[in-house]
């Protein structure tokens, strides 16, 4: 009995493992979200991420939210190494989140996020709202003295919608396995970073 188990858990991975395989939008998601507006500098020893991204709100996203649906984005800022003649090595990772949640009965949008802490704001109107959902402001990275002169980085940058894909009802940790192996090359938007820049006055 516990062999069948175990053989079907093994057929439903492979089933999902296609599934990313042929249909790679369903498993990005983020596709059409992209990042404008990117700017890496260095602060207080830090390196820091502006940005802004683009197509978050669809129609549809919108009406959920308008109906009281909570809506997360998520962000996610890898830090990488480039090396020639080797795997690029990933320094840092940072997810932020921000949620959006109306309140139909003051009619005002609450956002809240953990950037760096746990932060929330309000905003009387939706345009605004949106904005916030959409820019990262000031993301503390890394720290700049780890960085060596003359090695090559870039930021790796993805965003997506936490209830764009509906999973199926597989233990969440098979999941996490198996979109682990996809992360690597879908949804991604690279931004180079100049290390002269970040030294600059």
């Amino acid at each position: 009995m516990r062999s069948l188990v175990v053989t079907r858990k093994i057929y439903a991975l492979l089933f999902i493992c296609l599934c990313l395989l042929l249909f790679p939008r369903l498993s990005a998601g983020t596709q059409e979200i992209r990042f404008t507006d990117i700017l890496i500098t260095n602060n207080a020893g830090q390196i820091l991420v502006y940005a802004r991204a683009t197509g978050c709100f669809t129609a549809g996203t919108e009406a959920a939210v308008l109906a009281g649906v909570p809506t997360t984005l998520i962000f996610y800022l890898d830090l990488c190494q480039a090396r020639p003649y080797w795997w690029d090595k990933r320094l840092a990772r940072r997810i932020i989140k921000h949620t959006i949640k109306y309140d139909n009965v003051e009619k005002k949008f609450h956002i809240s996020s953990n950037n760096g802490q746990q932060e929330s704001a309000t905003f009387p109107s939706f345009e605004n709202a949106k904005r916030a959902m959409a820019e990262l402001n000031g993301v503390a990275l890394y720290p700049f003295r780890d960085l060596v002169k003359g090695k090559s980085y870039y930021l790796n940058m993805k965003a997506q919608k936490h209830d764009r894909l509906h999973l199926p009802p597989i233990k969440s940790g098979y999941w996490s396995f198996f979109t682990s192996l996809f992360d690597f090359r879908i949804g991604w938007q690279q931004q180079n970073i100049i290390y002269r820049s970040l030294t600059a006055p």
